[in-house]
């Protein structure tokens, strides 16, 4: 939702995530900051994972960690019913080094991050690598096990002010939260409900509404 009628009668919350449009209007100067590692992720489905690792896989949540790394496994529900597995392994890396790993095969540059079939299979081989020299066999399963490794870069984001007149922020537009252990999603909710109960505390007087949200979810952010 873009600000365009700032006397509207509508209260606009953002929910366009790191890279907010909306934010970028309201604090031009408040950019996302490059935390210094990537996350490799991929989504495996049940049967493309050895019949023995799924009860461990897809009924619990499982961590690794390697020397100065990340690993973690989380569950994930179908609405068939069955489950299948998410994993995301965080990795140290240069910012410098981030614009090679997203430049495709025919040498072009996506800035700070590249859609997940564009990803050079040299980087794939080598992430795949790297899991047998590092990861217990559990997690290496998963690794190999996925259709699509995705490239995630990490990044931090710290929002001044979340409310301004009748716009507010919430979610990964106002702040990122980290460490990223399905946190950002729980952040969201939470934004959205102060956000809620601010609104009908006060009423149709949206602008002391805000001011409380802003008050209560900035310093959390922050």
């Amino acid at each position: 939702i873009r600000p365009r009628d700032w006397s509207s009668d509508v209260c606009s919350s953002d929910l366009d995530g790191l890279h907010s449009t909306v934010r970028s209007q309201l604090l031009p100067d408040i950019k996302p900051r490059y935390a210094g590692y990537v996350a490799w992720r991929g989504v495996v489905e049940a049967q493309r994972l050895a019949p023995e690792l799924h009860g461990l896989m897809f009924h619990k949540m499982v961590f690794g960690f390697p020397a100065g790394e990340l690993m973690l496994s989380i569950p994930m529900p179908r609405p068939s019913g069955e489950r299948c597995c998410h994993f995301v392994w965080f990795r140290p890396l240069t910012e410098s080094a981030l614009d090679d790993l997203c430049t495709d095969e025919d040498g072009r540059r996506h800035g700070v991050s590249i859609p997940p079939p564009l990803i050079r299979r040299a980087l794939i081989d080598t992430v795949k690598r790297d899991a047998n020299a590092s990861l217990a066999p559990q997690l290496r399963a998963l690794v190999h096990a996925t259709a699509q490794i995705i490239l995630h870069p990490i990044f931090d984001l710290e929002s001044p002010c979340i409310a301004f007149q009748r716009v507010a922020l919430i979610g990964d537009a106002a702040f990122v939260a980290r460490p990223h252990v399905a946190s950002g999603v729980m952040k969201a909710a939470v934004d959205a409900e102060s956000l809620a109960d601010a609104l009908a505390a006060h009423g149709t007087n949206v602008s002391a509404a805000l001011e409380r949200y802003n008050r209560e979810r900035q310093p959390y952010g922050a």
